[in-house]
């Protein structure tokens, strides 16, 4: 893997965010939105945005195949999440999830970021990845965030149980989540997405 080569296809929406990305869903009630927008900001860049109401999920995801070792990459990007809770414990929540996956596509374990509403998610095990020591779960705060990590960290610091060597695919979801028992017009969740890279490489100094 040629260092500072992107392995993530259009991970800077510069195309129209189909180009590169699937679009799946989950038992949706409600409305969604999912569209690149153009630069804006400082400094200016496209974004993807994602919106929905009601229950289930609505997840953009790229299968990233590796030719190298997932500990020698990178993943940066700019992330706005924002998620609801209701008066009835049900969720509307955002994440951009990091699946690490063998060769057979098993998911060996994960990193992910939630919107910070709550440190803590009734849908872990359901239209979130099973919770347990190989799920490294991060809470962002609200607003524009800027993410970077080295996965050879993650592995060693966060994921220990996770063989590095193993893992052949990553697979980035940005979802939106919706409990089981949201009203169509409830739940409202957000994402917007920015300049995401997975390369070769060092953190920046």
């Amino acid at each position: 893997m040629a260092p500072g080569v992107n392995l993530i296809q259009n991970g800077d929406f510069v195309q129209e965010w189909a180009n590169g990305w699937e679009r799946t869903t989950e038992g949706l009630n409600g409305v969604q939105v999912v569209e690149t927008r153009p630069p804006s900001g400082e400094p200016p860049r496209p974004t993807l945005y994602m919106s929905k109401s009601g229950a289930g999920a609505l997840r953009v995801v790229q299968h990233v195949a590796l030719s190298g070792a997932a500990a020698d990459l990178v993943f940066r990007g700019q992330l706005r999440l924002s998620g609801e809770l209701s008066g009835t414990a049900d969720e509307g929540r955002a994440a951009l999830l990091l699946l690490y996956e063998n060769a057979n596509g098993q998911t060996l374990g994960v990193s992910a970021w939630l919107d910070g509403r709550t440190d803590g998610s009734g849908l872990w095990g359901t239209l979130l990845p099973t919770f347990g020591p190989t799920t490294a779960p991060r809470f962002q705060p609200a607003g524009w965030q800027t993410i970077e990590i080295d996965l050879g960290h993650e592995f060693t610091d966060r994921l220990p149980d996770i063989d590095p060597a193993a893992v052949r695919r990553v697979t980035v979801v940005l979802a939106l989540l919706g409990s089981p028992g949201c009203a169509p017009d409830a739940c409202p969740a957000e994402l917007e997405a920015a300049a995401l890279s997975l390369t070769a490489g060092e953190l920046a100094p």
